[in-house]
């Protein structure tokens, strides 16, 4: 389990077992030291890679379990706030942003940008919809 703390600046790391919901063996993973830069949201990918927001510093790192950096991606916003995947595919990356203290001229719009990576959710078939009679129809 990770957890962004914009207050330290870190993202950090959890154990976390499912069956109790007991969380343990916290651990910083990543210390964003850029001036003003702090982590915002958070997704995590397929291949276990964690995508964070940095607000303020108009990108979208994504880093290993380890807490590598794996890559950066550039933003035209300076507060990204969080992000998600989604499209058919689950492999668009979809940013929000935020335009909160910046001059009116500030861009602030949500982003995506097709990753190649895919969500870490499973995808799971949805149930089919029940059958909505048509008014006047009876049933039988």
């Amino acid at each position: 389990m990770y957890l962004n703390d914009s207050g330290t600046g870190c993202v950090d790391a959890f154990r976390f077992d499912g069956p109790s919901g007991a969380i343990s063996d916290r651990r910083t993973l990543v210390h964003v030291d850029q001036p003003g830069v702090v982590p915002d949201g958070l997704t995590v990918d397929d291949e276990g890679g964690i995508w964070v927001a940095l607000w303020n510093g108009g990108a979208v790192h994504r880093y290993a379990p380890d807490g590598s950096l794996l890559t950066s991606v550039r933003l035209p916003v300076q507060r990204p706030t969080s992000c998600a995947f989604g499209g058919p595919c689950r492999d668009t990356l979809f940013v929000t942003t935020a335009r909160t203290d910046l001059d009116d001229d500030a861009l602030a719009r949500p982003a995506a940008r097709r990753q190649g990576i895919r969500d870490r959710r499973a995808r799971r078939p949805r149930p089919p919809l029940p059958a909505v009679p048509r008014q006047g129809a009876t049933a039988g």
